[in-house]
């Protein structure tokens, strides 16, 4: 095969960071709804301002990671995976934690913390965390829909550059 023109390469890079596409989405909704906490936090002066500041700064190292995936093909994208596990095991822990006393401390600025709206978003971040931790996998093992675009991409690549 003749060497990839630059638009080719370009299509090639494209076609393997979009596999992250909807990871990355995903990962900008979390970041923006704990920023939002965090802020919340901060101005309601709690004590327990570090937990969602953690969790910011975990999705913040997630998104560098998959920021760097423009420039490798790589199906791998380890420390988004295992920050997508600690941010299920944490929201699974604060879904519970919204049933206890300490639901107030965690949610200074809301009147009532158990309240069905809290434990909705709670049950749909659990959803979306989920989600993203299964198309990590499916990326993982190559099972992933954009996989099977790229090959076929790259195989009438081949088949351009043989009849050349």
């Amino acid at each position: 095969m003749s060497t990839l023109s630059h638009r080719q390469q370009m299509t090639l890079r494209s076609l393997y960071f979009n596999r992250f596409l909807w990871v990355r989405y995903a990962a900008a909704l979390l970041f923006f709804t704990t920023l939002l906490w965090t802020c919340a936090m901060w101005l309601s002066q709690a004590s327990l301002l570090v937990i969602p500041a953690v969790l910011l700064l975990l999705l913040g190292t997630a998104y560098v990671e998959q920021v760097r995936l423009y420039y490798r093909h790589n199906a791998q994208a380890p420390w988004t995976y295992a920050i997508f596990k600690l941010l299920l095991i944490s929201h699974v822990g604060l879904l519970g934690l919204l049933f206890t006393p300490y639901a107030k401390a965690l949610f200074p600025f809301v009147r009532d913390p158990h309240s069905i709206v809290l434990v909705g978003y709670m049950g749909i971040a659990i959803l979306l965390i989920s989600g993203v931790l299964r198309k990590l996998y499916r990326i993982r093992t190559n099972q992933d829909s954009h996989y099977h675009h790229i090959i076929a991409y790259q195989k009438q690549l081949n088949l351009k550059g043989d009849s050349r």
